[in-house]
């Protein structure tokens, strides 16, 4: 009787040491690695998604300024074909007034054209072949070229007009109404650079093209051009007339 009260115990004793031990176990493996329930799972996800919904756009995402004005500006080229230069100078052919017309439609150039803001339209510089003028005359053409412009020195191939800037722009532009402007700038002839203002007028301004004549008188004794002696040409004038007949389209 004895004995077998002494075997209870002993195994009483036993499954409470191995309880014991089993609850040790488990709240040492809670401590260590606690548990995650569904709801805190979902509430994670939530945060970190509204985490990189709230992340700034680097710069390099974002549209930069220049990017924004170039989406705003329409460039328009010259059309060379459907264009003029010109000058105009009066002179004395063999004791009788005559009216000297140089052209060329050798032009170039680019106007940028703001639409969303006028006034931030900008010209291009205007290029012109020194060595295309044609008058009435090829001996006349000759001396032009070679004896009056020097276009066949280097850095005189050209006559070259750079705007800096442009008076009379609208706050809007509109289709079919024309523009009387004012452009002003530096005129290149024979390698001299001087200040002049080009009246434009019959300016007309579309999304699709722009048409516009301009002029400007000048005196060639300020670019030094000298006329050769010549026995049947007398008193040419001081004064003469460039034009510009000007035709661009967009994108062109």
């Amino acid at each position: 009787m004895l004995h077998d009260i002494k075997k209870i115990l002993t195994l009483a004793f036993g499954i409470i040491l191995i309880g014991i031990g089993a609850f040790l176990f488990l709240t040492r493996f809670s401590e260590e690695t606690p548990g995650i329930s569904t709801n805190q799972s979902v509430s994670s996800n939530i945060q970190e998604i509204i985490r990189k919904e709230d992340t700034p756009v680097s710069a390099e995402q974002k549209p930069t300024q220049s990017q924004s004005e170039q989406a705003r500006t329409t460039r328009f080229v010259i059309v060379g074909s459907a264009s003029e230069a010109s000058f105009t100078i009066n002179e004395v052919l063999r004791g009788t007034p005559f009216t000297v017309v140089g052209k060329t439609h050798e032009v170039g150039g680019n106007v940028d054209v703001d639409f969303s803001n006028p006034s931030q339209t900008k010209i291009g510089a205007i290029s012109i072949n020194a060595q295309a003028f044609r008058t009435d005359s090829a001996n006349r053409d000759g001396a032009i070229k070679s004896f009056i412009l020097h276009s066949e020195d280097a850095g005189k191939e050209s006559v070259t007009f750079t705007p800096s800037t442009i008076t009379g722009l609208p706050k809007a532009f509109a289709a079919g109404i024309p523009l009387n402007l004012t452009i002003a700038g530096n005129l290149t002839i024979a390698g001299v650079t001087k200040q002049v203002v080009f009246n434009a007028f019959n300016v007309f301004v579309s999304p699709e093209s722009l048409t516009g004549d301009a002029q400007s008188t000048i005196k060639r004794s300020d670019y030094g051009l000298s006329i050769p002696n010549i026995p049947f040409v007398a008193n040419v004038s001081d004064e003469l007339t460039i034009a510009l007949r000007l035709e661009a389209q967009a994108g062109k």
